[in-house]
């Protein structure tokens, strides 16, 4: 698990009756298959990440979640396939540092590590990367604080 379990099966527990009874929130959905994830069900946050995309193929935070999960399984053709079917869905995905965090993990992965790095100094220009933003507008997304800090680890 990539966090304390306990704290984890308590958010199973309370979204998986939520998601259940409102399974058209999508945003539950997708953070319920997160919290899978991080406690390290890989194969139940696959499965709900894909119940996610076959109810909203455009959503673009199950494709990041897809991808995410792909990368961890070392699948990087299906990751990169992944980011680029919710980028054809959805182009501000551009707009969030975790879409070039994980595309510069495809690319190293690649060999392609000047593109990797091209990738990580693109998302180091998005606002609320180098520095968090205060009083954020709901157009921006919020740059996660771990994405930002791999950010930084992948450029050093």
């Amino acid at each position: 698990p990539l966090f304390r379990s306990d704290l984890l099966s308590r958010c199973i527990g309370i979204l998986s009756p939520l998601t259940a009874g409102a399974p058209g929130i999508l945003e539950g959905v997708c953070c319920l298959a997160k919290v899978k994830f991080y406690s390290g069900n890989v194969e139940g946050a696959l499965e709900t990440t894909q119940l996610c995309l076959q109810r909203d193929s455009t959503y673009a935070d199950a494709h990041l979640l897809l991808a995410e999960i792909y990368i961890h399984q070392k699948n990087f053709s299906q990751a990169s396939q992944s980011l680029e079917l919710g980028l054809s869905y959805n182009f501000e995905m551009r707009e969030n540092p975790l879409y070039h965090l994980l595309k510069s993990k495809i690319l190293h992965d690649s060999g392609k590590l000047d593109e990797a790095a091209r990738m990580l100094n693109t998302a180091l220009n998005i606002p609320g990367v180098r520095k968090p933003i205060v009083g954020q507008k709901k157009s921006v997304p919020a740059a996660a604080i771990g994405d930002r800090v791999a950010i930084f680890l992948g450029l050093a």
